[in-house]
């Protein structure tokens, strides 16, 4: 990553729109999974039905791309700023989002960011009624394990 990228990634994401249209936003979770599965089924989703979009393909998600951080930054340092970067900016984007959304999370880990980021932040928003088509609150009750975590919904 170039030196200056941490700046440049903090312009975008105070500058650039990560706006999804209404039911329109895919989620997908990767982190700390063995396969790059749910991002796959993501993609395909995203390709099969117009309308639904990625954060990585709203014009801050594009930026932050150009910006290379979707690579394993060299240095500790750097991993954790990029962590830092891919939370605000999943946080921007469900802020801005509203009525369903898409979720491919199969086996999703505890310590990966749908859970410790993507879910708090739906959960906090009233424009987001469901996902998948189920109540957001049911869904974090049914199908999210939370007891890793120990979080009380």
């Amino acid at each position: 990553m170039e030196q200056n990228w941490y700046y440049l990634a903090l312009d975008a994401l105070e500058n650039l729109s990560a706006e999804t249209p209404k039911n329109g936003l895919v989620l997908y979770s990767v982190s700390y999974l063995k396969t790059q599965e749910n991002k796959q089924k993501a993609l395909s989703f995203v390709k099969n039905n117009p309308g639904k979009m990625l954060l990585e393909h709203t014009e801050c998600g594009k930026r932050l791309l150009e910006l290379g951080l979707d690579t394993i930054p060299d240095t500790p340092y750097d991993r954790l700023q990029q962590y830092e970067i891919w939370s605000e900016f999943l946080r921007k984007g469900i802020a801005a989002a509203s009525g369903n959304v898409t979720a491919f999370v199969d086996s999703a880990d505890a310590c990966g960011k749908f859970l410790d980021v993507c879910m708090s932040a739906i959960l906090d928003n009233d424009a987001i009624d469901t996902i998948n088509d189920v109540d957001k609150f049911d869904f974090a009750h049914e199908k999210v394990q939370w007891k890793h975590l120990g979080r009380n919904i």
